[in-house]
């Protein structure tokens, strides 16, 4: 399904992707927070924990051609998932722990041939 934007990302590697900052840390409400529950940026180095935008920013930070083609490919396969659109904070919000986000954000990796 997502062979189109696989362009964006063919040749390039990348660490650190949103699954994994989703395995080490997952919330509702907030980009990110603290190991005291404090709301901060995505990027923040004090970051534990993040919701899924916030892992996708924190992943992919100039908001480059990887960031908006990621979140294309999330927002596509939560049409799909979902039978109509709902934003990405939406959906993280709605879910009652960390492994269907960790899920879906694995289905979109290796979608794009990131895993």
């Amino acid at each position: 399904m997502f062979f189109l934007f696989k362009r964006f990302f063919s040749n390039k590697k990348y660490g650190i992707l949103p699954s994994d900052y989703i395995k080490q840390g997952w919330n509702k409400n907030h980009s990110a927070i603290d190991e005291h529950g404090r709301s901060v940026g995505s990027n923040s180095p004090d970051a534990v924990s993040w919701c899924l935008l916030g892992a996708m920013t924190k992943a992919f930070p100039n908001y480059n051609n990887a960031y908006n083609t990621y979140k294309d490919a999330m927002n596509l396969k939560l049409f799909f998932r979902e039978g109509w659109y709902m934003d990405i904070i939406t959906w993280n919000d709605k879910q009652d722990s960390k492994n269907a986000v960790i899920a879906i954000c694995l289905e979109v990796e290796t979608e794009l041939g990131l895993r």
